[in-house]
């Protein structure tokens, strides 16, 4: 585990997925807002009264409104109603998954980061959870910025090897 890994395509997917986790945190508070705020579809009478073709009579007409329905649009509305009640919940279920696939990758990034040891850890914990610039996190550190990219460097090359096992 101590061991840097020198494989050049997991270095750059170990920086992506680092340098990827402010969008994942805002994907995440965005899915959440709306798994929290779902409304599901329209009640039964709702789609029911939306499927009426019955019109008011104009001013001007003969003809008799008769606002009852056909037992034949209550069916569909029924129907209608069951179809879209199973493609929301659908729709409300991948974006759970969604959001759950998200907090797992970056639990997981905080974890890995956790493992490594000293400034390995707080470097890229600064640089990459928090956003700290370079500059501050090499104030922060007592170091200069060479030395900082340094253990920049070596700490992705660490982390890695933490990931190897998961992405091949």
């Amino acid at each position: 585990m101590d061991k840097p890994i020198n494989c050049n395509s997991l270095i750059e997917k170990v920086t992506d997925i680092l340098a990827g986790y402010a969008a994942l945190k805002i994907k995440a508070q965005q899915l959440k807002f709306e798994i929290e705020n779902y409304r599901p579809p329209a009640t039964d009478e709702d789609v029911i009264d939306a499927m009426t073709f019955g019109k008011p009579p104009d001013a001007g007409s003969t003809h008799v409104h008769n606002s009852k329905i056909s037992d034949k649009t209550a069916r569909t509305a029924v129907i209608y109603k069951k179809e879209a009640t199973t493609i929301n919940m659908k729709l409300k279920a991948e974006l759970e998954n969604e959001l759950n696939a998200i907090n797992m990758e970056m639990m997981r990034l905080e974890y890995y980061i956790g493992l490594l040891k000293g400034n390995y850890s707080n470097v890229l914990w600064m640089l990459y959870i928090e956003g700290i610039t370079y500059t501050d996190a090499a104030a922060e550190l007592k170091v200069s910025i060479s030395t900082l990219k340094k253990y920049r460097k070596l700490a992705i090359q660490k982390l890695a090897a933490m990931y190897e096992t998961i992405i091949s």
